[in-house]
């Protein structure tokens, strides 16, 4: 949940891949406790809600891991630390822009092979 009047995000992590915020140049994963998704028992179901205040500038990153878990034509992941950098490398881009490069990147990436889970990607800037 974002205020937008004080820019606060409220935020639980519940097996979700974590946030990526982007601020003054830099890329953070955002914490929070959370169970890989899918695989927990009632009781053993632990969410931590996180705060955190958004300063002017800064970009929210969120996406779903179909977007780490691109396989290229020699099966290998693309990986966590390549989204980042794919990313980080966007930056002066417009959201939509970075979107756009984002995907492009991951399709050329795969080449041949069949995309075989979502690909979801939503960037919020704060002006």
């Amino acid at each position: 949940m974002v205020d937008i009047d004080t820019h606060r995000l409220v935020y639980v992590r519940a097996g979700h891949d974590r946030l990526l915020l982007l601020r003054q140049g830099h890329i953070l994963s955002l914490g929070g406790e959370g169970p890989f998704g899918g695989f927990w028992e009632t009781e053993q179901l632990r969410l931590g809600e996180e705060e955190i205040v958004l300063l002017p500038g800064d970009r929210l990153v969120l996406y779903t891991d179909g977007l780490t878990d691109v396989l290229a034509e020699d099966e290998h992941l693309f990986g966590l630390e390549r989204v980042k950098q794919l990313v980080q490398s966007c930056i002066p881009c417009s959201p939509s822009a970075l979107c756009e490069q984002v995907f492009a990147h991951l399709v050329a990436y795969c080449g041949r092979m069949a995309q075989f889970d979502d690909m979801t990607m939503l960037v919020m800037q704060v002006d």
